[in-house]
C-alpha cells in the first residue's frame, strides 16, 4: 500500500524524518519496502500483513499506529465530524436480503456539481498512483484511502425506482463495469442492485448503468460492509479485483461507514455543493450493530508471557498510546457484581453469548459473558470445559467470583464427561453439566431451566442439585486487572465472531511490540549484525538455475510417482504410479519428446530442458540433476551431445570443480549426483541468488493443433524486414501466435527474407482453406507492393 507522508502529518504537529519513520515502522508495525520522492512528498510503500488489514489499510490506521509506537499525540481530525442537518427525509429505500451484507448505508443528496477536483484532492491521490476523475469520484477514493472504508456513488436519476436492493445475482446476470468489462455473474455472486438492473459488483466494482458523469445532479452515497470470504470469491472468479475488494478480503469493521458517510458528504459540501444542495437523512440497515468488545490482561499474566518485571504503570502507558479505553478492576469482585445485574434475564438452552446475550442465557453462556464484560476474560463456552480452564478449590477456600459445578443426575441434561474446546477429551471424572457463580456468604447466582426467573440467587448449602456433589474452581487469581475496551477498528484483537481463548495473548503481545521487544533486556535478542547460516544445497541449486537458464535452458518438474522403480508405496495412488522414481532419466526423455513436437510453436531449433529432484533408491533417497537436449530435425548447427558437454562446461566454471561426467556423441540426456558433488564442495561464502523474475500473467496454451505455414519474399534493399512482417500480421489476426526469420539471401540489390509462420486458435482446429484464405491475403498485398513472392 502507497502512504504519503505529507498525508500524514495532517495528523501530527510534528512527525520524524520519512527515513526515521519508515525504520520504526519496520522494527515495531510493518514492512516499508521503499520511499519514493513524488512532487515535494515522501511516498513509502507499505506492506501491510492480513492481521492489520482490518484497520490499516488507510493514512487514518497508519497515523494511528505511528502515534502508538512514537508516543506522538494523534490529532484526530475525523473526530469532530457532524452530521449535516437534513431539510427533509430522502425517497431512497434499502432492502437487504442476505446475511453477506453487515452494514449498509444510503444517504441521498441532490443538486450538486459535478467539475474537476481541487488541487489538494489532485496532489493527494497523484501520490498514490492514482488520477483525478471527477470531483466526487475523487472524494469516494479520498475517503477509502483516508480511512480504509469503500465507497461509491449513483446518479439517482439513473436509478430504476427508488428502492436499493442488495441481493444475489442471477445466474447468468451480466453488468457492464466502470472500465467497460463484460462481466457474466452467477448465483453465488452478489450485486447492489435497482428495480430492474445489477448496478455494482457488490464490495468490488461499480457499474455502468448509474454512472457519475458530467449531467448528474442528484446522487445516492453508498458505504456498506460486506461478507469478506464472499467478496474474494467473486473477485477471483469474475478476474475483477479493486482497491475496493482488497480492503472487503480483509475485512474491515462495520462501524466505519457511517464516519464514512459523514466524511464523504462533509467533502461533498466542501468542493462539490451549489446553493440549492439538499443532504438527506441516511437509511442505515445495521441488524446486528457491533457491541463493544472487551478483552483483558493483568501484569501478572504480561510479565510472565514477555519474561521481563511489567507494572501496572507501564501497561497504563500502553494502553494510552494505543487508545484502548480501560478500568482496573478487582476481578473475583467485578464478577459478583456484574453477576447480580442480570437477575431474572430469561433462560434458553444453547443461547449464544454473542447474539442472545444479555436477554437470555443458559448457565455455562451467563458465565462467559458475566467474565467477558466484568473481567475482559474469554472463557470457554462449554460448562465442563470451564471447570478445566480454571484451577479446582475446596470449598473452604471459596471467595466471591469463583465458579461453582455440579452433575444434577437429570436424564434430559447431557452430563459431560471431557471437555470439547478447551483441552479437548480432557477426562472429568464424574462429568459435570451445570455451573454458577458464588457470591459470598453461601450465595451462588445461575441460569438455569429449573428456576422461574432464568436467572436467580440461591443459597449453596440449600440448593437441590449444588449442594449434594458440589465442586469448585477458581478462574481469575490476580488481585487486579486491565479490562480493555478495543477500537472497533481492531480486529485483530481477539475474535470478534466470538469467545476467543487467546485475546489476553494478542493484547499482551501488543504490549511487547509497542514497549519494544528491543527493550526487554532480560532476553537474548540477536544482535543487529546476526548472520544467518547459508543453506548450502538451496544456494547452489540456485546456481545451477541461473547457470542453465542463462545458456536458454528451461526447468521442468515431473512427476515423483512412476510406473517401475526399485521402491514401491505402501498404498500407490494408481497402478501407473505404484513406485518412486529411481532416476530422472525417463521423466526427462518424455518431457524432450513431448516438446519436440511443439518447436516450431515455440520457436525454437533445440529443446533444452534441466530438472532438479530427488530419486529414491533401495540405499535411500539422493539429489539428482538430469539435463536434456534434443535438436530439431534438419538443425545441424549444434548436435545435442555438444551442448550437453557446453552446459557441463559451464557448471564446472560455475562450480570452480570438475564435474567428471562422460558424454558420448549419441547423448540426448545426462543425469548428475548433487549429494556426491555438494559433498566435495564448501558451504558457499554468500547466498546465490537468482535473477529478479518479471512478472507474468498465466495463459492457458492452446489444446487446438497448429499449422505451418513457409513465406520467402524478395524486398529490395532499402526496405527493412520488419515491414513485411507488418504486412503478414495484418492479414492474419489473431491466429498467427509465432512467425520465425529463418533465412537471409542477398542478390542482385534485393534481399529474400524467409518466415516460418505458426497458426493456431483457442477455440478450434484451423483448415488448410482458412489458413490458405489467410496467405492469398497476404501474397495479394505483397503484389500490391511490387514485392516478389519467392
Amino acid at each position: 500500500m502507497l502512504v504519503s507522508y505529507n498525508w500524514l502529518k495532517e495528523y501530527f504537529r510534528r512527525l520524524p524524518k520519512p527515513e526515521k519513520l519508515a525504520d520504526l515502522l519496520n522494527r515495531r508495525s510493518y514492512e516499508v519496502e521503499g520511499i519514493e520522492k513524488i512532487d515535494g512528498d515522501s511516498v513509502m510503500n507499505i506492506d501491510v500483513l492480513p492481521n492489520r488489514a482490518h484497520d490499516s489499510l488507510c493514512h487514518y490506521g497508519v497515523a494511528k499506529e505511528i502515534s502508538a509506537i512514537t508516543g506522538r499525540k494523534f490529532l484526530d481530525k475525523l473526530a469532530d465530524l457532524e452530521k449535516p442537518a437534513a431539510t427533509q427525509k430522502g425517497t431512497i429505500k434499502v432492502q437487504v436480503s442476505d446475511n453477506f451484507c453487515k452494514r449498509y448505508i444510503a444517504r441521498q443528496i441532490d443538486n450538486i456539481e459535478i467539475k474537476d477536483s481541487p488541487q489538494e484532492i489532485k496532489d493527494k491521490l497523484k501520490s498514490l498512483g492514482q488520477k483525478s476523475i471527477t470531483n466526487l469520484v475523487d472524494i469516494t477514493n479520498i475517503v477509502m484511502f483516508e480511512m480504509g472504508q469503500p465507497m461509491h456513488a449513483f446518479d439517482a436519476d439513473k436509478l430504476s425506482g427508488e428502492t436499493i436492493f442488495v441481493r444475489s445475482a442471477k445466474d447468468g446476470e451480466q453488468i457492464t463495469t466502470l472500465d467497460k468489462q463484460e462481466v457474466i455473474l452467477t448465483a453465488a455472486d452478489f450485486v447492489i442492485a435497482d428495480g430492474r438492473d445489477a448496478l455494482a459488483m457488490a464490495g468490488i466494482k461499480g457499474g455502468k448503468k448509474a454512472e457519475i458523469d458530467a449531467s448528474t445532479k442528484n446522487i445516492v452515497l453508498e458505504a456498506a460492509n460486506f461478507d469478506p470470504v464472499s467478496v474474494r470469491k467473486t473477485s477471483r472468479r469474475s478476474g475483477v479485483a479493486t482497491e475496493s475488494s482488497k480492503r472487503f478480503e480483509n475485512e474491515i469493521s462495520p462501524v466505519l461507514a457511517e464516519k464514512a458517510v459523514e466524511l464523504a458528504t462533509d467533502l461533498i459540501l466542501k468542493y462539490a455543493s451549489s446553493d440549492k444542495t439538499i443532504v438527506h437523512d441516511s437509511v442505515d440497515f445495521y441488524p446486528r450493530p457491533v457491541r463493544k468488545y472487551l478483552t483483558g490482561v493483568s501484569s501478572t499474566e504480561a510479565s510472565r508471557l514477555l519474561g521481563v518485571k511489567l507494572s501496572d504503570r507501564k501497561i497504563r502507558k500502553v494502553l494510552r498510546r494505543l487508545d484502548f479505553e480501560y478500568q482496573i478492576v478487582r476481578p473475583r469482585l467485578a464478577v459478583a457484581e456484574e453477576a447480580q445485574k442480570y437477575i431474572g434475564k430469561k433462560y434458553k438452552y444453547g443461547a449464544s453469548v454473542r447474539f442472545d446475550s444479555p436477554e437470555s442465557f443458559d448457565c455455562s453462556s451467563f458465565v462467559a459473558y458475566v467474565f467477558a464484560n466484568a473481567a475482559g476474560l474469554a472463557l470457554p463456552r462449554i460448562s465442563a470445559d470451564q471447570f478445566a480452564f480454571g484451577e479446582e478449590i475446596k470449598k473452604e477456600e471459596l471467595e466471591p467470583g469463583d465458579l461453582v459445578f455440579c452433575n444434577t443426575g437429570k436424564l434430559e441434561i447431557k452430563i459431560h464427561e471431557k471437555t470439547s474446546e478447551f483441552l479437548p477429551g480432557t477426562k472429568i471424572i464424574g462429568g459435570v453439566d451445570h455451573v454458577g457463580i458464588y457470591l459470598g456468604e453461601d450465595k451462588i447466582v445461575d441460569a438455569s431451566r429449573y428456576n422461574e426467573s432464568g436467572v436467580e440467587i440461591h443459597s449453596l448449602s440449600g440448593h437441590p442439585t449444588f449442594s449434594k456433589n458440589p465442586r469448585f474452581a477458581r478462574v481469575i487469581k490476580d488481585k487486579t486487572r486491565f479490562v480493555v475496551s478495543v477500537p472497533e477498528r481492531r480486529l485483530d484483537i481477539g475474535n470478534r465472531k466470538g469467545i476467543d481463548l487467546s485475546s489476553g495473548i494478542e493484547l499482551i503481545e501488543e504490549i511487547g511490540r509497542i514497549l519494544g521487544y528491543e527493550k526487554i533486556r532480560d532476553l537474548e535478542i540477536p544482535s543487529d549484525d546476526f548472520q544467518p547460516r547459508i543453506p548450502k544445497v538451496y544456494s547452489y541449486n540456485n546456481l545451477i538455475r541461473k547457470t542453465l537458464v542463462d545458456l536458454g535452458f528451461s526447468e521442468i518438474i515431473t512427476y515423483t510417482f512412476v510406473n517401475s522403480g526399485e521402491i514401491s508405496p505402501e498404498k500407490p495412488l494408481a497402478d501407473d504410479k505404484a513406485f518412486l522414481r529411481a532416476d530422472l532419466r525417463s521423466g526427462m526423455a518424455g518431457s524432450l519428446e513431448k516438446n519436440l513436437r511443439n518447436v516450431d510453436l515455440l520457436g525454437l531449433d533445440q529443446v533444452k530442458l534441466f530438472e532438479i529432484g530427488k530419486i529414491f533408491k533401495k540405499d535411500g533417497e539422493k539429489l539428482a540433476l538430469s539435463i536434456g537436449v534434443i535438436n530439431k530435425t534438419g538443425f545441424k548447427k549444434l548436435t545435442s551431445a555438444e551442448s550437453l558437454r557446453s552446459a557441463v562446461k559451464a557448471l564446472e566454471q560455475a562450480f570452480g570443480t570438475k564435474i567428471g561426467v562422460e558424454i558420448s556423441n549419441s547423448d540426448t540426456g545426462i543425469e548428475i549426483d548433487l549429494d556426491k558433488l555438494y559433498d566435495a564442495l564448501p558451504v558457499p561464502k554468500e547466498l546465490f541468488k537468482l535473477s529478479e523474475v518479471v512478472s507474468a500473467r498465466y495463459q492457458p496454451i492452446s489444446a487446438f493443433p497448429f499449422v505451418l505455414r513457409d513465406i520467402a519474399v524478395w524486398l529490395p534493399d532499402e526496405v527493412e524486414a520488419s515491414k513485411l512482417l507488418e504486412v503478414i500480421k495484418k492479414h492474419s489476426s489473431d491466429l498467427l501466435v509465432t512467425s520465425r526469420l529463418f533465412d537471409v539471401y542477398k542478390k542482385s540489390g534485393r534481399t529474400s527474407y524467409a518466415y516460418r509462420l505458426v497458426f493456431q486458435s483457442g477455440q478450434k482446429t484451423l483448415t488448410d482453406a482458412e489458413i490458405n484464405e489467410i496467405m492469398k491475403a497476404i501474397t495479394d498485398d505483397l503484389a500490391t507492393r511490387g514485392w516478389e513472392v519467392r
